[in-house]
């Protein structure tokens, strides 16, 4: 489980979101921050300075903490 705090990498490349457009896709193995987790469980990524919220761009299988 994951944990404020934990430095994570994207295991595959993220383009799943509809309003996430290709040209500005995660590559596998960018590194990332765990910058806080709520009550249910949703967690919020930073990677290269933008925020990327469970469920919206990728899933927990999508990252592995390093």
């Amino acid at each position: 489980m994951f944990r404020p705090g934990d430095r994570v990498r994207t295991t595959i490349t993220l383009t799943s979101a509809p309003s996430f457009p290709p040209e500005h896709a995660i590559p596998a193995g960018s590194l990332g921050t765990i910058t806080s987790i709520s009550d249910r469980g949703e967690y919020t990524v930073v990677i290269d300075d933008h925020f990327y919220t469970k469920g919206l761009n990728f899933s927990a299988d999508e990252i592995e903490v390093i």
